[in-house]
């Protein structure tokens, strides 16, 4: 788990430094390029889609083993030293690494970006300067609440809902779970936008907040896993076929 996470923040820098290229984002990416490409997009995105939760799944499922290793309150304060602590050290270093980087491409770089002529512009007629944002740091954010919430949740009775689950069969639960998604997905456009305010954003909890839901269940359902991997080819060729009808 701990290299599948790995290979998840290793994809996130990819899919950053790709988005210079991309058609998609050309009028948002601060570092967008003059040259673009289509094949671009096709490639990053896709890995994009699954990158994120992916990376909350696997962060739910730690959460659980931590609860059952260290109980509920050594969750919390593993979660506090590991999540909240980074968050409050890095985010104004990320800011500031940030506002600086711009602040220099604006005044150096010579083909500008979008986003680079509406910062002179902006510079140019200076107004209300935007609230502060999570910037990269919003999954930190955002898993700081679902840690809460998990600590919240265990004063509820779960034991019917988990008895169902436990009997779900795959087939079931592939029809049940992305239909769980729809309502976050259709409050939001496509692609995701990164749920970086600082204001919670429900449709993240909706979304991100299930993937680390059912990465919570997975690592307290045996054999999970083990039921989907007659599908996974199967599962494979679907969603690129989708994505293509998608895209």
């Amino acid at each position: 788990m701990d290299n599948l996470r790995a290979l998840a923040m290793l994809a996130g820098v990819f899919f950053h430094g790709a988005l210079a290229y991309s058609p998609m984002l050309h009028g948002l990416w601060p570092a967008a390029d003059a040259q673009q490409s289509p094949i671009v997009d096709y490639i990053v995105w896709f890995t994009h889609l699954f990158r994120m939760p992916l990376f909350f799944l696997i962060a739910g499922f730690f959460v659980a083993y931590l609860v059952q290793k260290r109980g509920m309150g050594g969750m919390l304060k593993n979660r506090a030293l590991r999540i909240l602590l980074p968050l409050i050290i890095f985010l104004p270093l990320c800011m500031w690494a940030v506002i600086a980087s711009l602040l220099s491409a604006v005044a150096s770089v010579q083909a500008k970006s979008p986003v680079m002529e509406m910062i002179v512009t902006a510079m140019a007629n200076p107004g209300t300067p935007p609230p502060p944002t999570a910037l990269h740091l919003w999954f930190l954010y955002n898993l700081v609440f679902f840690c809460v919430l998990t600590w919240v949740f265990q004063y509820v009775n779960w034991q019917w809902l988990r008895a169902y689950f436990n009997r779900i069969t795959p087939v079931l639960f592939l029809a049940i779970f992305p239909l769980l998604l729809v309502p976050a997905l259709l409050s939001v456009a496509a692609p995701l936008p990164a749920p970086d305010s600082f204001l919670p954003q429900l449709w993240s909890f909706g979304f991100f907040g299930l993937f680390f839901a059912l990465g919570y269940w997975v690592f307290s359902t045996e054999n999970f896993i083990d039921l989907f991997k007659s599908y996974a080819f199967m599962l494979l060729i679907m969603s690129a076929g989708l994505y293509v009808v998608f895209y």
